[in-house]
């Protein structure tokens, strides 16, 4: 019975009261699912477009602007992987511009390239 001392002499009555919050069962998912798999998809993509700039261009241009909008729609959605989906798709478009400037100039600036015009 409540109030009654046990075999070691504490009272049931010292406990100190449980705080019990209500909320809905799926609520604690959907709070733990920030990152759902449209913003994971921006990072893989992201990633991939990178790596792959050194053998075909063209494949990581499509793979950075799918990495672009996937992780915009996803940044509407607050995901966490969004952010950095769009950072590297940015610099999956960036990077090939950079890498196709850079072998034209230096082309165009050997000794071997001028000898010809």
């Amino acid at each position: 019975m409540p109030g009654q001392n046990d075999e070691n002499g504490s009272n049931d009555e010292k406990k100190l009261p449980e705080e019990k919050i209500e909320r809905p069962a799926d609520q604690t998912i959907v709070m733990n699912r920030k990152n759902s798999t449209l913003g994971l998809f921006s990072l893989i993509m992201g990633i991939v477009s990178l790596l792959t700039l050194s053998c075909c261009g063209p494949l990581s241009i499509i793979l950075a602007i799918t990495a672009i909008i996937t992780g915009i729609i996803a940044r509407t959605e607050n995901q966490e992987y969004a952010v950095i989906g769009i950072i590297l798709g940015v610099l999956g478009l960036i990077l090939p511009v950079l890498l196709a400037l850079f072998i034209t100039g230096f082309a165009f600036f050997t000794p071997m390239f001028t000898r010809f015009f």
